[in-house]
């Protein structure tokens, strides 16, 4: 795609990964608490990390499961970009 300024067919994909629970807990921390108000607070949303997230993967090794794993599916769609000027060759 580089070089040019039209992406012309549709990419799909998958990424896949570990979530630790901590990193998790620590999103919800670093968000504002008006964020989480519809489900009653930062509390409750950590809880149902808890209670709605197995955790499944030992990904520091150090023998117990403490990240989720995670998979995210992608699909792209066409676009152009306009206002740049494709390199010279």
């Amino acid at each position: 795609v580089a070089g040019t300024s039209s992406w012309d067919t549709t990419k799909k994909g998958l990424i896949c990964g570990a979530l630790a629970k901590k990193d998790m807990e620590a999103a919800i921390d670093a968000a504002p608490e008006e964020q989480f108000a519809a489900l009653g607070g930062k509390a409750t949303a950590k809880g149902l990390i808890g209670s709605m997230i197995k955790t499944d993967m030992d990904a520091d090794g150090d023998g117990t499961k403490e990240s989720a794993s995670v998979a995210i599916q992608w699909e792209s769609v066409k676009g152009t970009i306009t206002g740049l000027t494709p390199p010279k060759n």
